[in-house]
């Protein structure tokens, strides 16, 4: 009997009239040791789930940053032994580099979504970026409330209109 889902690296992600880089040739010792049902969850992530070539594109070089990021790692060698700790440490690599939060948070949101795909395929058993949370960002916090001239013309003239 044969494997209806045969080994699918080196992985293609292309779209359109665009072509993608291939993640597999970024020569990733996670991706390089995965098994085929885990080669076949990435690739139906990057194809099936996400139709935004845009998206398709970011969440692919957020997903390579990140391998790229934990090879240097004992954990970083197998999708299996990647840990939580260094999601964090990725997150905290990339806001000493400069990047605004909400890049941030969408690349942590890739990996956060591509590991949930690969839990889906039964390929690891936890999803490591789940737990960690990116920076908060205030930016509304400095904004005054706005109140429209015509709600506030009745609270004024309630106050005023007491003794």
């Amino acid at each position: 009997m044969t494997d209806p889902h045969p080994p699918l690296l080196p992985l293609e992600v292309t779209a359109p009239h665009q072509s993608l880089i291939p993640l597999a040739t970024a020569q990733l010792p996670a991706l390089a040791s995965a098994d085929p049902r885990a080669a076949y969850a990435i690739l139906e992530f990057f194809k099936a789930k996400l139709r935004n070539v845009h998206t398709r594109r970011a969440y692919l070089r957020a997903a390579e940053d990140f391998l790229r990021f934990v090879s240097g790692r004992p954990t970083g060698q197998c999708l299996e032994t990647i840990r939580s700790v260094d999601v964090s440490d990725w997150v905290a690599a990339m806001e000493l580099s400069g990047l605004a939060a909400p890049t941030i948070k969408q690349r942590l949101a890739a990996v956060r979504m591509l590991f949930s795909a690969l839990m889906e395929a039964h390929s690891v058993d936890t999803n490591p970026a789940a737990v960690v949370r990116g920076r908060v960002t205030a930016w509304n916090l400095a904004r005054p409330p706005y109140l429209p001239a015509r709600k506030c013309a009745p609270c004024l003239t309630a106050s005023i209109a007491r003794p």
